[in-house]
């Protein structure tokens, strides 16, 4: 989760690696719509996005599906900053509680994310 839902300008690669081969059907998309306004400004910004998973929870299990609860906290850190009173760039910085639900299934070894859902936020 945490490389799906972290993004550095300074290493796009990254993320985008985690896009390829973490998810699949229409986690594709959803992910895409997540994050595409974040992108866009990200390297105006030079922004650096963390996600930490602090608490998860299997909701259902069956067989090679499953649909995970998971609780995170983000911090979006615009590293281009600006001028304080006395000149000294300053980072800005949000940071938020995140809680979401996936949708999983187990291919080739590996659990993959099939579905995002962010409850209607």
């Amino acid at each position: 989760m945490a490389a799906l839902f972290s993004y550095d300008q300074a290493d796009p690669a990254a993320f985008e690696r985690a896009r390829k081969t973490l998810l699949t059907g229409k986690a594709v998309e959803q992910h895409r719509t997540l994050f595409d306004g974040v992108l866009a400004q990200a390297a105006e910004q030079k922004s650096v996005i963390t996600t930490v998973v602090t608490d998860s929870a299997v909701e259902r299990i069956d067989g090679d599906r499953a649909r995970v609860l998971v609780y995170a906290d983000q911090s979006s850190v615009s590293t281009a900053g600006t001028r304080g009173a006395k000149g000294k760039a300053q980072d800005q910085g949000v940071y938020a509680g995140a809680m979401f639900a996936v949708d999983v299934v187990r291919g080739d070894g590996r659990w993959l994310v099939e579905g995002i859902d962010t409850f209607g936020r």
